[in-house]
């Protein structure tokens, strides 16, 4: 005669399995949630390390100039093109007047914002086409005496340009070193002659070679830059650079302010020479070089801030379900050490589910990261997007900290009284 199951008997089994599966559900969904956290964690540590090296290999660079101590101000001429330079020479006049300035140029714009494509196919004298065609392409910038001087960038051969540099003399032009080697594979091209293809296609002899200039963060290799004499070919609109005697005591903040000071002064100098001239930007050369690199520093400083709220996050939810997991498990953990576990097992097992955890995400992170580093590519220098050094060293601060936040619930679990355990249960 078969055994009659006892209703209450049955459904007291149905329920426990319930139980059952419902806390391993409960439980596979916490460390799903950890694994996801770690994993987003190692994707922004990625993208912030990946933009903490380009701003440093950026900033290792050097700009080509120095932007301490420099004042720029931009103005416009009025009136026929003759009187362009007239009016741009009296100006310089007067800021050479303003206390402290020992050197005044003018250019037609800022050379750090000369990062639009070359639109001046410029090629040595005598130098055969090449076979497709191709010519090298420059950036010309008109600039006046003094501006090399001014703006602290230094003239590596021959000279720079000097009031001997007149419309009735032979066209002269000053070439980046960069542009130099372009053409003719080295810097030592002074007293050569450039054909530049515009309109008749003129041809200008070289005077000097100037240091390179860094470009925009979006293009920070050195732009190939043509500098012709203004004098020989006057701009509508130049900018200014005042170089300004500085106190090696004053800090940057204080050095500026009294470059700024300087500016009221500087705008009626303009307006004394002609009350209709405009004055487009006054500012430091100090901030521009900060305005031109927010973009980067942004960028940084989001992922940084990101990465390291997830860094938190992870390590919190790492901690929360270990905790967790120790107040479960711990009639499990009394009998061990009823049996003669050792408090070095008990650590040993705590953290050995910390670290299957940590282990996945950091794989599944590492996984996410190499498919999304693509888009940052673009934003990207000195350092590649699948770099093993900045993978390696993040993962392993992550696990670091997945470790330390780990240690917590593993001790708590080495004092788990069993006698305690055991009567509870």
């Amino acid at each position: 005669m078969p055994l009659l199951q006892v209703p209450g008997a049955k459904a007291a089994a149905v329920a426990g399995s319930r139980g059952h599966d419902q806390g391993t559900g409960r439980r596979r969904l916490r460390s799903s949630l950890v694994v996801a956290e770690v994993a987003f964690s190692m994707i922004l540590l990625i993208g912030a390390g990946l933009m903490v090296r380009t701003f440093v290999a950026l900033r290792s660079l050097g700009l080509g100039f120095e932007p301490r101590g420099l004042l720029t101000v931009r103005t416009g001429a009025r009136g026929a093109p003759e009187g362009f330079e007239e009016f741009y020479r009296r100006v310089g006049e007067s800021f050479d007047t303003l206390p402290g300035v020992e050197r005044v140029g003018a250019c037609e714009i800022l050379p750090m914002f000369a990062a639009f494509r070359p639109s001046l196919s410029a090629r040595g004298a005598h130098q055969p086409p090449a076979a497709d065609g191709s010519q090298p392409q420059a950036i010309p910038l008109r600039a006046s005496v003094g501006f090399f001087e001014a703006f602290g960038l230094p003239i590596v051969r021959g000279r720079a340009f000097t009031p001997d540099d007149r419309p009735d003399t032979e066209p002269v032009a000053v070439v980046s070193r960069g542009l130099a080697r372009q053409i003719w594979g080295t810097d030592d091209i002074v007293g050569r002659q450039l054909v530049l293809d515009e309109g008749d296609g003129r041809t200008v002899r070289v005077v000097g070679v100037s240091g390179d200039l860094r470009g925009l963060v979006q293009a920070p290799e050195p732009p190939p830059i043509l500098y012709l004499p203004s004098a020989q070919d006057p701009a509508r609109n130049m900018s200014f650079f005042l170089r300004v005697r500085s106190d090696p005591r004053d800090g940057v903040t204080r050095s500026e302010e009294r470059l700024l000071s300087l500016v009221p002064e500087a705008e009626q100098k303009v307006w004394a020479v002609n009350r209709d001239a405009p004055v487009f930007l006054a500012t430091t050369m100090g901030q521009m070089v900060r305005d031109i690199e927010w973009q980067p520093r942004f960028v940084m400083q989001l992922l940084v801030g990101f990465a390291s709220f997830a860094l938190l996050l992870a390590a919190t939810g790492l901690f929360a379900v270990l905790s967790y997991a120790v107040t479960e498990r711990r009639r499990e953990i009394g009998v061990r050490v009823a049996l003669g576990a050792r408090r070095g097992d008990v650590v040993r097992m705590v953290l050995g589910d910390a670290a299957r955890l940590t282990v996945i995400g950091l794989v599944a992170g590492v996984a996410g990261a190499l498919v999304l580093s693509r888009f940052l590519a673009g934003q990207l220098y000195g350092v590649r997007a699948t770099d093993p050094l900045t993978y390696g060293a993040l993962a392993a601060l992550l696990a670091a900290v997945a470790l330390a936040s780990a240690s917590l619930p593993a001790l708590r679990a080495t004092r788990v009284d069993p006698v305690e355990a055991l009567r509870s249960e």
